[in-house]
């Protein structure tokens, strides 16, 4: 009995000797900080702690109502809490695109973590403006983590550990982040010409404001709403004739082939 006890304490010694170097390591060294940007899952639900860690945010103005939207920018802390403030220090890196001021409204680079936090949310408003709205393009936002006398970047890179994680083949950069803002805009699956006129950007444009509409929501409907799709090509026409009797008609984009100006029109069958 004395002999099976010696060899038990003998076998748990070195894993007992692990467990408290593994518990000092983890109080080793200073406090640093890194981005915990995630995407949540395509049901959108489950627990918020487990979702996907990415090192860069789409922005489709395409699927957001309105012009503009917030994106809370997340700042974790990997260290200790403490009993009093500290910052977090960001900067704008100079090969973004986007402008301050014109695409995102200037936000806090250098926000206070609150005592007994563990992470900090930096409110960050990006804004559709008419150049995204007409062009092709994408701009971007880049933004990085600096070190400074409260924290330091002890952790570059996140490597995810597979199912809602991410891939585990990929490697997120969790002190660099971009931001791309973008209105790709593809015509949905059903688009009833007989109500809703020819296809533009600018009509659907048109539409989504008038109907508090985004991309998503069209493209979730189909032929079985006729009825629907009937009523909003008849406001459409309603509104588009309105504007034309005050003396503001909207003509499209494009001119036709003898380069005279467009009027944009709703369907024939409404």
């Amino acid at each position: 009995m004395k002999f099976t006890l010696k060899i038990g304490l003998f076998l748990l010694l070195p894993l007992l000797l692990w467990k408290c170097d593994s518990e000092m390591i983890g109080y080793e060294g200073k406090d640093g900080v890194y981005f915990m940007m995630q995407m949540p899952p395509q049901s959108g639900y489950g627990e918020q702690e487990r979702w996907e860690y990415i090192d860069t945010t789409r922005i489709n103005f395409a699927s957001v109502p309105g012009n503009d939207t917030v994106l809370p920018i997340r700042v974790r802390v990997m260290g200790n809490v403490t009993d009093y403030d500290r910052h977090v220090s960001l900067r704008v890196l100079h090969e973004s695109t986007a402008k301050q001021g014109e695409d995102y409204e200037e936000f806090n680079l250098n926000p206070l973590l609150l005592a007994h936090e563990r992470q900090v949310e930096v409110p960050c408003r990006l804004i559709k403006t008419e150049k995204l709205a007409k062009e092709e393009l994408t701009l971007s936002l880049v933004l990085e983590l600096q070190a400074n006398n409260d924290f330091v970047l002890p952790l570059p890179w996140w490597q995810p550990f597979g199912d809602i994680y991410g891939n585990p083949m990929d490697s997120v950069n969790v002190v660099r982040h971009v931001i791309l803002l973008s209105n790709e805009i593809r015509i949905p699956a059903f688009w009833p010409e007989e109500y809703w006129g020819k296809w533009s950007i600018k009509k659907f444009d048109i539409m989504c404001t008038l109907f508090s509409m985004t991309l998503d929501d069209f493209n979730e409907l189909n032929r079985g709403e006729d009825t629907r799709a009937r009523i909003m090509g008849q406001n459409l026409d309603k509104y588009l004739k309105e504007r034309e009797k005050d003396g503001k008609t909207i003509y499209e984009d494009e001119p036709d082939e003898n380069g005279d100006l467009v009027k944009m029109t709703a369907g024939k069958n409404i």
